[in-house]
Order: C-alpha cells, then structure tokens, then sequence
C-alpha cells in the first residue's frame, strides 16, 4: 500500500490515505450523517482525521496503521463521539430506504453491551419492513467515554439518535427498544424523546434498588443495607447524582404507547419492580412477562414470541 507524505512546519510528515480508513464507516459525531474523513474534507479540506477523535489539524502520531492526534494517542479524548451504524442488506442512505418503508426503529442497548448485542432485533425488524438505527452509548462500543452513568449521560445519547432519525427522515413515526439500562436512559431523555412507540425490557426502577438487588445476589441478602454507601458515591465519582436515576420518576409523563417486557424469574430487576414501573406509568400501555427468563436476552429466550408480541405492538402504535 502506498504512503502519502505531505510538508508541515518544514518537515516531512507520513499520512495515510483514504484507503487507510477504517473498513466500517464511522460517523462524524458533528453532524451523525457523513463518515468523519468526508466531513472534515468537506469543511476542513483535509485527508486525515484522528480515528479517535475527529480533530482536524495539528501533529499526529501513528497507531496501529491509522492516524492518530497526539491527545488521543496519550489516552486523553478531546471530544465525546456517538457511533451509529444504520442496518440494512445494502448502502443506501437511512432516508431513501426510509421513504420506501415509512417506519423506524431505534435500539437501545444494556449496560456494558455494544449495539451488536441488538443485531438479531434488528434483523427481524429489518425484514418486516422497518428501517432501524443502531447506535453505542458513551463508554461502550467504539463511542467514546471515560464512565457508564447508568442511565444519566446515556439518556443524552439517546436523544441524540432520536434527533439524528428526526433530522434524516423528518415527519416519520419512530420507534424505540430500550433493554435494562438503555430503556431506562430512554425514560431519563430531557426533553422527553419524540417517539411514538416505547418497548422496555427489564428496566430498573430507581438506581437504589438496582445497586441493592446486585449487592444481594453476590453478599447475600443482608448485604443491602450497604446500598447508601454505594450510591452515595455516584455523584462525585460519575457526576450523576442518584435522584437523577429513577426511571420510575419519569415514565408517568411518556404519553406514547409502551411495552413493558420482564423475566419472571430475573433478579437484577425483580418482576415487582417491573410490575411497579408499568403501573407508574400511564395509559396506553401493556406488559409481557417472560415465564423462566432471568436478566438475559429476551428475544433470544422466547424468540418466537418476542418477534410476534413486538411486530404486533408497532404494528397497531407505528402503522395506523
């Protein structure tokens, strides 16, 4: 492969060319809709970009093929990156496929899981007919991100991909499958999320009782009353405060119809507190209980079901 050397500052500097690029198209986290090198040649005119980063100019270093800035490279990320990956068999843009199909959808994955671990929902949804999103939250997947905040920053990036399929296809229902701690940053979005139709699998109702069901299942059952010295490190540690993570709170203000999905058998999020949710939460709304599931992939744990009861719902709340 061929190197391009290019003058800067009076010395010979080595950059990559555009077939060094990643292989997977990386959005830019500026605009969501172009890969970050056609974005910054665009406004910058400029060849290469740090991977990391997306930061046009200044001195880079090389880093396993790929050009890097010299920040990114010492381990300091200079600006929050979202990625989102727009699923389908070929490459045309999310907005033409859009105006042939007239629905999407957009995924929310669990805590410390990338957008992959939605590839399979996506997938029969995709074949149904609906245009999907899928995106990483910060500090997960290949977005950018010191600390998972359970909810709290994530529930930003939430909104950011709302936003991004409002802008690309604008006038259009959207709907959204948050699992454990994505629908909870689903719930959490201020302003609330513009979208039409909610499935929430296995969301906590307040980050207390998810840290207290955690600590009961490895220390036992007398090992909650510890729960107050966790929480209370949220805030200076992760600069969220507990409060700030209650679901539970703010699901009573989602006008849009919801789907509540629970394992029976789940103790990360007990079917109470599942139960408790639903019925904090306002009309119109329906809940699944999943016979034998724990805190787990649903839709790989009743497939056939999932896939039927989900169709369903965005068929009657997305296509009427």
């Amino acid at each position: 492969m061929s190197q391009v050397l290019k003058q800067s500052g009076g010395k010979r500097r080595k950059t990559h060319p555009e077939s060094a690029a990643p292989t997977r198209p990386i959005l830019c986290y500026r605009c969501f809709y172009e890969t970050q090198i056609d974005c910054y040649r665009r406004r910058f005119g400029v060849d290469v970009v740090c991977v990391r980063c997306g930061v046009a100019g200044g001195k880079r270093v090389e880093c396993c093929g790929q050009s890097e800035c010299r920040e990114c490279a010492a381990g300091f990320e200079r600006t929050p990156r979202r990625i989102f990956e727009r699923f389908g068999s070929d490459d045309t843009r999310l907005a033409d496929r859009r105006k042939k199909r007239g629905w999407s959808n957009c995924f929310a994955a669990r805590v410390r899981a990338n957008r992959l671990s939605m590839l399979e929902r996506a997938r029969f949804l995709s074949r149904a007919g609906y245009a999907v999103l899928l995106f990483d939250f910060q500090a997960h997947g290949e977005s950018t991100g010191q600390h998972i905040t359970f909810g709290g920053l994530e529930s930003m990036d939430a909104q950011a991909a709302v936003d991004f399929l409002h802008h690309a296809v604008p006038d259009e229902k959207i709907g959204l499958i948050g699992v454990s701690m994505g629908g909870a940053a689903a719930l959490l979005a201020s302003p609330k999320l513009d979208v039409q139709a909610f499935v929430l699998e296995m969301v906590y109702p307040t980050i207390s009782e998810a840290v207290a069901n955690r600590l009961t299942m490895r220390l036992g059952k007398y090992a909650s009353v510890l729960t107050p010295l966790l929480t209370s490190q949220l805030k200076p540690r992760l600069g969220v405060a507990a409060q700030a993570l209650r679901p539970i709170d703010k699901v009573k203000d989602i006008t849009a119809p919801k789907l509540f999905i629970a394992g029976a058998e789940d103790e990360h999020t007990t079917l109470e507190e599942s139960v408790r949710l639903f019925d904090a939460a306002c009309e119109p709304k329906q809940i699944w209980i999943v016979n034998g599931a724990k805190h787990q992939d649903l839709h790989k744990a009743a497939k056939e079901q999932y896939e039927k009861r989900v169709l369903g719902f965005f068929q009657q709340t997305l296509r009427r």
